[in-house]
């Protein structure tokens, strides 16, 4: 029977993930859910054994990391270091310097990183001695730091995983009116920093068909005229680079609410799945992870994008085959044109972005700040040294 273990599964969020997995009728496997909170533990545990027992699995919870890492074959990693309340502070930092809150991206999502870095090195760590050979799917933003940690600090089956690229697909499919499935797509990028360079339907790229169906509407915030001047359909994450950006009150503020909700609600029915959790589209679980799940466990191989680790130490975005024994990868497309340019801008901040990673210092996280393309040169001494003052402040999120 193979072993799941979900770290980071003291989350009520997690919820959604147990009820991807019933809805999906995978069967007969064995689930670790580790996470710091005891309450949140019990809850899902039981919610887990109510759900998926009748589907013939195994279900335990830990505290304890060794405990959960013992005999996984399978990893999911969604840790959220710091927790919302590290999240509500790098949005208060954009918010603060009048740019973009985005926990994947830009200097919040620089400010998360740094402080994801100790807890990370500790649990793959533990991951390249407890169990070496098993395949971590790796959620945890942002994406592309995490996945090249864990990935170079000895953990030899690391894939990112983000289900953007695919339900973008599907998005410009409906409105050409094919089936997803029948279109065959090319895409390039870095996680979030990504372009679906062609939709291939019955032996024809229908990308410009779809520019001229968009007409002048937007498909999630880019417009037809953009599109074309790329020659590409960026992901919507491009509307950061396109303007400077403004800050925002993100979203922390929500999800802290929202998860005290869902745990009351756990708390009143056991077993039962929270009734808030529609409250926020988590379209990960059942368009990545599950699917993943079900091509590891010897079902059908998962044609997706996946970040991992490459030859020259930088993640990227590859189109792929996942299936039980191992992960086929196409060849990176380097781009054209516009493409290769911002491609090309994307790998240098991600180098500089990792170099602070291996030596964090105020003069790497300037570095890392100016070639960030989400900023076009705002605040960028300013936002260094708030940044690096927070990293010298704060003490690391370890996992037990």
């Amino acid at each position: 029977m193979e072993r799941l273990a979900i770290l980071g599964g003291s989350s009520p969020f997690t919820a959604e993930l147990l009820r991807a997995l019933e809805e999906a009728r995978l069967v007969g496997w064995e689930l670790m859910l580790y996470g710091r909170s005891h309450e949140g533990i019990e809850a899902l545990t039981r919610l887990a054994r109510t759900r998926l027992g009748r589907l013939g699995w195994q279900i335990y919870g830990t505290d304890r990391l060794i405990e959960a890492l013992d005999g996984a074959g399978t990893i999911i990693h969604q840790i959220r270091y710091g927790g919302m309340e590290g999240r509500a502070t790098d949005e208060a930092l954009a918010q603060r310097f009048g740019v973009p809150a985005d926990e994947t991206l830009g200097p919040a999502g620089l400010q998360s990183a740094l402080r994801t870095l100790a807890g990370l090195e500790q649990l793959a760590d533990a991951i390249a001695q407890q169990c070496p050979t098993a395949t971590v799917l790796n959620l945890t933003n942002p994406l592309s730091l995490t996945t090249w940690v864990l990935s170079r600090r000895g953990v030899r089956k690391c894939i990112g995983l983000c289900e953007l690229p695919w339900t973008t697909v599907c998005l410009a499919s409906g409105l050409l009116g094919l089936p997803p499935h029948q279109v065959h797509w090319r895409y390039t990028g870095l996680n979030h920093r990504g372009f679906i360079c062609e939709l291939n339907h019955a032996g024809q790229n229908r990308l410009g068909e779809f520019i001229d169906t968009l007409g002048e509407g937007t498909i999630e915030g880019i417009a037809a005229a953009e599109i074309r001047q790329l020659g590409a359909l960026p992901l919507k994450y491009h509307r950061l680079f396109r303007t400077r950006g403004r800050g925002d009150h993100g979203r922390a503020a929500e999800l802290m609410a929202l998860r005290q909700q869902l745990l009351a609600e756990l708390r009143e029915r056991p077993g039962e799945y929270p009734l808030s959790l529609g409250q926020r589209r988590m379209p990960w679980y059942r368009e990545s992870v599950v699917p993943a799940l079900r091509a590891l466990g010897g079902g059908p191989p998962l044609q997706q994008t996946y970040n991992t680790y490459g030859s020259d130490g930088v993640v990227r975005e590859v189109q792929g085959c996942l299936r039980a024994a191992k992960l086929d990868l196409d060849p990176w497309y380097p781009g054209e044109g516009a493409v290769r340019e911002w491609l090309e801008r994307f790998v240098a901040h991600e180098r500089a972005v990792t170099a602070v990673a291996v030596a964090p210092s105020l003069e790497g996280i300037e570095q890392a700040l100016a070639s960030d393309p989400s900023l076009h040169g705002q605040g960028v001494r300013d936002l260094a040294v708030s940044i690096w003052e927070g990293y010298q402040a704060t003490t690391p999120l370890l996992p037990a």
